[in-house]
């Protein structure tokens, strides 16, 4: 069984105040941002961008200071799609990709103007885990932040061999106060050999 273990540290993420412009599936869609954080964005869109779709993305993130906007252009991967009780719209998650050092200097410094506080050491717990190719779901019994990045730690059966990858959060809830949190990590950087791994022991539980 694999065993996922977090780490690196948990980031914070500042919550609405921005807009996000994305031009994804031929569409161009100007929608209030959600949260922000340095490997990922959500926001509103309509219905109708598919998981896994590729994007462009302009984040323009006000200056209250300064009385200005900074304009952050970057492309994006879309990992999550939520649609909303009203069914007019999705909450949906984007990864950041090949986003230029200065835009990620100017996203950690608009992020640290708001939540005011230090980023935190602390793991994350999972337990039940159930693994995916491209991910996993597992509970935790503390809160793990939306977009949060972590490295996860795997190792197969009796082999000593240990492999890694990125993931992020794209899910983190539950139903109600008493119980766990249910969490949802996307895979974003997987080796060839890990992929690999990982596509052999999904098939070999599917065939039980």
């Amino acid at each position: 069984m694999p065993e996922p273990m977090d780490e690196r540290r948990v980031g914070p993420r500042a919550a609405g105040e921005f807009t996000v412009k994305v031009n994804c599936a031929g569409q161009e869609v100007e929608a209030a941002g959600c949260d922000l954080a340095a490997g990922g964005v959500s926001c509103q869109l309509p219905g109708g961008f598919d998981v896994r779709a590729p994007a462009e993305l302009n984040l323009i993130l006000p200056d209250i200071e300064e009385g200005k906007s900074h304009r952050i252009s970057c492309r994006g991967t879309l990992l999550r799609r939520e649609t909303a009780n009203s069914g007019k719209s999705d909450k949906v998650v984007f990864r950041l990709d090949d986003i230029a050092h200065g835009d990620e200097v100017e996203i950690d410094e608009y992020i640290a103007a708001r939540v005011g506080h230090p980023v935190r050491e602390d793991g994350i717990g999972l337990r039940e885990v159930r693994l995916e190719v491209n991910g996993l779901s597992a509970f935790s019994d503390a809160y793990v932040p939306i977009l949060h990045e972590t490295r996860i730690r795997f190792s197969f059966g009796t082999s000593k061999e240990e492999l890694e990858c990125t993931a992020l959060v794209v899910k983190c809830e539950r139903s109600r106060a008493d119980q766990p949190f249910e969490v949802v990590l996307f895979f974003t950087e997987v080796s060839p050999r890990l992929g690999e791994r990982l596509k052999n022991y999904v098939a070999a539980l599917e065939a039980e």
